[in-house]
C-alpha cells in the first residue's frame, strides 16, 4: 500500500458511487458467482448477487465497517468474482507467489509476460491492489477441448510449463475453476487500492500510486479477444501438451537466470519424474495428466 494512504469511508463511498466505476464492475461480474470477504484472509466470505450498477455502492456500504473511534474501515468493501463463468469457460490466471514488495514481484511477473509475448498469447494484465499483477488469458480464447472438465488438467499443465522456464513460483489455486479473483476496479480489501488494468507498454513502469481512488481513471475494451490470439493460444497449449507428454517443443528462448531471489527453482528440478505443481493442484501423477490430455487431443 502507498505510505499515508488511508482512504476514509467516506472516500470509499464515493468512489463505489462514480457511474464509470459500477459499471465496469457490473460488466465484469457478468456470469460469475460474487463473493465479498468480511474478514482478511477471505476464509469469512459472503456470497452476493450483483444485477446493476445501482447494486455496487448499496453493497459496499453495507459491507463496510469502521475502526473504532476512526473514519478508516476495518476491511475494505471488495468484490471478487469466480473464474469460471456459467457457461463453463474459464479465465486462466497467474499470479507470482511473492508478497514482499511491488518491484520485486512485478519483475518476477516480466518473465512470465516474456514467454507470453513470444508466443503472442492473448493476454490481459491487472494490479491485485496489493503488490502483484494478476495476468489473465480470458476464458473466451480457449479451444472447446480446453473447456468444461478437460480446463484443470490444461492450467495445472502450463503453470508447471511456465514454472520449468521462467522458475517464478506462482499460485497454484488458480488452476482450479473455482476459485475467485478481485474484479476489475474492484477495492483491495486489505489495502483500499483499486484493482485496476495495466496496458502491456505501460507494466515495467507501473506505480501503484495509480491505483488510489481519487486517480482512478476506467477503461473500457480491456478484454478483447483475437481471432489471431485464440489460434496463438491454442498452438500454445498443444506444444506444452506435448512437452508434457515427453514430446519436445518450440526451446531456446533465452531466459536468464532468476532475479535475485524472485524466482525459485522448479520442483520439477528436484524430482524430475514427478511435476508437483500439477499433482498438489490435481491429485494426481504425470502418467496420469498425459494419459488425459492424449484422449482429449486425439
Amino acid at each position: 500500500m502507498t505510505l499515508g494512504y488511508s482512504p476514509s469511508l467516506e472516500d470509499v463511498k464515493a468512489y463505489y458511487e462514480r457511474s464509470d466505476v459500477n459499471r465496469e464492475i457490473v460488466r465484469h461480474a457478468r456470469n460469475r458467482s460474487i463473493v465479498m470477504p468480511h474478514r482478511r484472509g477471505f476464509n469469512d466470505r459472503e456470497r452476493v448477487v450483483v444485477k446493476a450498477a445501482e447494486d455496487i455502492p448499496r453493497l459496499a456500504q453495507r459491507g463496510a465497517s469502521l475502526r473504532p473511534g476512526s473514519a478508516v474501515p476495518t476491511l475494505y468493501p471488495s468484490f471478487h468474482g469466480s473464474i469460471r463463468k456459467s457457461d463453463g469457460k474459464c479465465d486462466m490466471v497467474f499470479e507470482v507467489d511473492m508478497k514482499q514488495s511491488y518491484k520485486r514481484t512485478f519483475r518476477s511477473g516480466s518473465l512470465l509476460l516474456r514467454v507470453f509475448d513470444k508466443f503472442e498469447l492473448p493476454y490481459l494484465v491487472k494490479f491485485s491492489g496489493n503488490t502483484s499483477p494478476h495476468i489473465i488469458i480470458p476464458g473466451e480464447a480457449f479451444p472447446e477441448y480446453a473447456q468444461g472438465d478437460s480446463f484443470p488438467l490444461i492450467a495445472a499443465a502450463v503453470h508447471s510449463y511456465l514454472q520449468e522456464k521462467t522458475r517464478v513460483s506462482m499460485d497454484g489455486s488458480f488452476a482450479s475453476g473455482e476459485h475467485f479473483l478481485r474484479l476489475p476496479y474492484s477495492l483491495n480489501e486489505n489495502t483500499g487500492l483499486a484493482s485496476i488494468p495495466i496496458a502491456h507498454d505501460e507494466f515495467h513502469d507501473f506505480d501503484p500510486s495509480r491505483a488510489e481512488m481519487n486517480r482512478v481513471e476506467v477503461r473500457t475494451g480491456w478484454c478483447k479477444v483475437t481471432r489471431e490470439g485464440r489460434s496463438s493460444l491454442e498452438d500454445f497449449i498443444s506444444m506444452v501438451i506435448g512437452e508434457s507428454r515427453g514430446r519436445p517443443g518450440t526451446a531456446g528462448l533465452g531466459f536468464r537466470e532468476p532475479l535475485g531471489d524472485e524466482g525459485h527453482l522448479p520442483a520439477w528440478r528436484v524430482a524430475p519424474n514427478r511435476v508437483p505443481g500439477v499433482d498438489r493442484v490435481l491429485g494426481r501423477d504425470l502418467g496420469k495428466l498425459q494419459q488425459d490430455l492424449a484422449v482429449q487431443m486425439e
